[in-house]
């Protein structure tokens, strides 16, 4: 019967077994997307399809999916025979275990990439599968646009999910507040439409409640008429570091409430093999300007470069995407501080004696740090389009999320690396804590192995989430057979008084967050 149904082999899995064995005699035959394993032609090409190699895993096989149909079909298959799997959407993520498996099935979002803008050009529909900059290049051609990813590179998936940063974070809030619907597929294999008025509940934990409830398939996103941009870098002596970070908690606490069509991230970079050292910031517009706004003014007076131009959205993404290359080695980390001249400045040195501690005895070893505002503006906005599950209110004062990458080729400098990083951000936060400016909040897109940001919404928050994943998933299917991701804790032990207390999580405990 299931013979005359479906196609020819193009899924190998034990019907019995947990995990997947491609000598295995047990096979069901899908009539769905299309399977890549060891033995076939380019498999090595999508096994490797992400940023970083740490995250890279041999799973078993790789489904790509052409519909949500087609994910509806393999979720009940998962459940049914207990089989373990992972959820790849852009591949953009450092953590290891996060978008690949070595103990089931990778499922690929990779040709879920449908972009439908609407007959008003009011919303666009997108597939999960998208990356960011295809995603612009599209809806350019409608001379709008949305509140998506920074770097064309970036997949749409997890970057919504995660709650999303956006150049028009200030006036629009986080990308996930823009989001009108969800297409998922839900643990019982249902394809559901998710909206405030469908599923209230889910609909406001799938704003910063990552994978934990399905896999969504496709995001409609309310757009916005913006086509031509001004934007880009801004270069500055670092001996200039001080008055830099003077101004950006000054735009922080009051320039960005004036105008918040305005944003900025700073970035410094240093790649001690090459002696680069330098201090930028980026700058953004939503216009492109002739005459520039008050509130920007005193970066462009201090910078001693500009390549600040009119281009679309496309050239901003793909000018701040180029520095992610795919193969190396790369981590993550973030957390969250109050503005504080100062502090950026103490936090800034830490950081940067780190970096060129490793200098000759790791290759290909470099690092950049950012400092990117979380304004009021930004919180508003994000509340008046209905919230989310982040945990934040105007109330706690606007904060500054202070993040890292870092870069390095071989797996053997591993252990080395890893043990620099866990020092560099205990040593951070404490500080930071010490002086009473280290803030609960942690971007989950930029956490790291070890860190927590679910828990850091709060226990309201992750009440709420716990509530509704038993209602949608109540046998924990994403949280028992999907591998890797931020889950949802069973209790919020780690909060206190409104910060996270980051000294509870051991560097040892690195990989009982990769697949808990």
């Amino acid at each position: 019967m299931v013979a005359s149904l479906f196609k020819p082999l193009v899924f190998v899995l034990p019907l019995q077994n947990s995990s997947l064995d491609w000598t295995d005699e047990s096979i069901l035959l899908i009539d769905m997307g299309t399977i890549f394993g060891p033995i076939i032609d380019h498999w090595d090409t999508w096994r490797v399809a992400c940023l970083s190699s740490t995250a890279r895993s041999n799973p078993a096989c790789i489904f790509v999916p052409e519909s949500s149909s087609d994910v509806s079909v393999a979720i009940k298959i998962f459940v049914d025979n207990n089989c373990q799997f992972a959820v790849r959407g852009g591949g953009h993520t450092t953590n290891p275990g996060w978008a690949s498996t070595d103990s089931g099935v990778l499922v690929s979002l990779s040709k879920l990439t449908a972009i439908k803008i609407s007959d008003d050009t009011k919303s666009v529909v997108i597939g999960a599968g998208n990356r960011w900059g295809d995603v612009y290049a599209k809806i350019g051609e409608y001379n709008v646009t949305v509140a998506g990813g920074r770097a064309s590179t970036v997949g749409v998936s997890g970057f919504l999910l995660g709650g999303g940063l956006s150049f028009l974070l200030h006036s629009e809030g986080f990308s996930a507040n823009t989001v009108l619907s969800y297409e998922i597929v839900l643990a019982s294999g249902e394809v559901a439409t998710v909206t405030s008025k469908s599923n209230k509940d889910l609909f406001r934990a799938l704003k910063g409640g990552t994978g934990n409830f399905g896999i969504v398939t496709s995001f409609t996103l309310q757009t916005y008429p913006i086509g031509k941009i001004r934007a880009g870098y801004l270069s500055y002596p670092l001996d200039q570091k001080e008055e830099l970070f003077s101004l950006m908690e000054t735009y922080t606490r009051e320039g960005v409430e004036v105008d918040p069509k305005t944003h900025l991230f700073q970035v410094f970079s240093c790649t001690p093999s090459q002696n680069v050292d330098m201090a930028a910031l980026y700058l953004f517009y939503p216009e492109p300007f002739t005459v520039s706004p008050p509130v920007i003014k005193p970066f462009l007076d201090a910078s001693i470069q500009q390549v600040i131009q009119v281009k679309t959205m496309k050239e901003a993404t793909d000018e701040t995407g180029v520095r992610f290359e795919n193969g190396p080695r790369y981590d993550m980390h973030g957390y969250s501080v109050r503005a504080d001249a100062r502090l950026f400045q103490q936090l800034h040195d830490i950081w940067h004696s780190t970096t060129m501690e490793l200098n000759s005895t790791i290759p290909g070893w470099s690092s950049t740090m950012v400092y990117q505002p979380i304004s009021n503006s930004t919180i508003r906005a994000s509340n008046k389009k209905g919230g989310n599950v982040l945990g934040l209110e105007p109330e706690g004062g606007p904060l500054m999320i202070v993040s890292f990458v870092f870069k390095w080729i071989r797996p053997e400098d591993d252990d080395k690396v890893y043990a620099v990083i866990d020092k560099l951000m205990t040593t951070s936060t404490s500080i930071a804590e010490s002086q009473d400016r280290l803030g609960r909040y942690i971007y989950l897109n930029y956490a790291g192995p070890g860190q927590n940001p679910i828990e850091s919404y709060g226990p309201a928050q992750v009440h709420f989430l716990q509530k509704v994943k038993a209602k949608y998933d109540p046998d924990g299917i994403f949280e028992r057979l999907s591998r890797g991701g931020f889950k949802i804790p069973s209790q919020c032990s780690n909060i206190e008084d409104g910060y996270l207390n980051v000294q509870t999580v051991l560097p040892d405990q690195r990989a009982c967050f990769h697949f808990s």
